[in-house]
């Protein structure tokens, strides 16, 4: 398929989801597009390259984006974002949020949910005092295939190793032969949908922790600012927001202030603060 085809569908894919695929990458685009291909009965990228041209229907051109985005993730991904929540973070919203017991978390390209499920057990198994609050947690993502299957919480072997404690496993998960399951005490916890960041919904606003990692290194520059900015707008004052460690350049706000020693944790600045800054 010539360069220009390439190019044509990864500029597709920037329209739709804000994701820049970069030359370098451009070799995923048949691998990822085989089982599209398949599905709908295209011969090759070629005809379908053609059908997109001449206004095909949005649920191919969707389902191109949501195969072109990429899904890497896993258990308690790095740790330390998981430890500074644990023993900084989550003890100050506990003691900032003790009249009104109510939590608002929003995991933005939530994937196939390691990470919001992460979050989840942390806070079952570390905070036995919030068993009783209100926590309005959320996870999306672009991609409607990840998000059901996040939603059922199944994991392969090799998934649940990658990062889970064992206590976890045997805690918070069933066996089901050759798979594993959240338990419902954890799923429960979580509203998964389906989002694109290109459009925010009126319940991303008073968010405590906003978890979105290995997401921006994936947008140009001037949509992760527009992003960036969003996600300011969603967070309560002293608010989190958790990005990738090496997305720890990718927000020049001065409102959005650098946790100590976190690479890629910032906390929304008091009012009194940004109006002295």
């Amino acid at each position: 398929m010539s360069l220009e085809r390439v190019q044509y569908l990864c500029k597709i894919v920037e329209d739709k989801v804000g994701l820049h695929l970069t030359d370098d990458k451009m070799y995923l685009v048949e691998t990822r597009l085989a089982p599209v291909l398949e599905k709908h009965g295209y011969a090759n990228l070629e005809s379908l390259d053609r059908d997109l041209r001449i206004g095909a229907c949005q649920t191919i051109v969707t389902e191109v984006a949501e195969a072109l985005v990429t899904h890497e993730t896993l258990f308690f991904r790095d740790t330390y974002p998981y430890t500074y929540l644990e023993k900084l973070y989550i003890p100050d919203i506990i003691g900032r949020n003790a009249k009104s017991k109510h939590i608002r978390i929003w995991c933005a390209g939530a994937s196939t949910g390691q990470e919001p499920y992460s979050l989840a057990m942390l806070i079952r198994e570390k905070f036995p005092e919030l068993h009783d609050w209100r926590i309005d947690f959320f996870a999306t993502d672009v991609s409607s295939q990840v998000i059901e299957k996040a939603e059922q919480g199944i994991f392969s072997h090799f998934e649940i190793q990658r990062g889970l404690p064992v206590d976890y496993v045997l805690k918070y998960f069933e066996s089901q032969g050759k798979t594993w399951q959240v338990k419902p005490v954890i799923r429960n916890m979580i509203s998964f949908q389906q989002q694109n960041l290109q459009s925010f919904n009126s319940y991303h606003d008073n968010i405590d922790i906003l978890m979105c990692r290995n997401v921006m290194l994936y947008f140009q520059p001037g949509f992760r600012r527009m992003i960036i900015d969003e996600f300011h707008n969603s967070l309560k004052e002293k608010g989190i927001l958790i990005l990738g460690n090496t997305e720890a350049s990718m927000s020049n706000r001065q409102d959005l202030i650098p946790a100590l020693n976190q690479a890629g944790i910032f906390i929304k600045a008091s009012a009194a603060l940004q109006q002295a800054s």
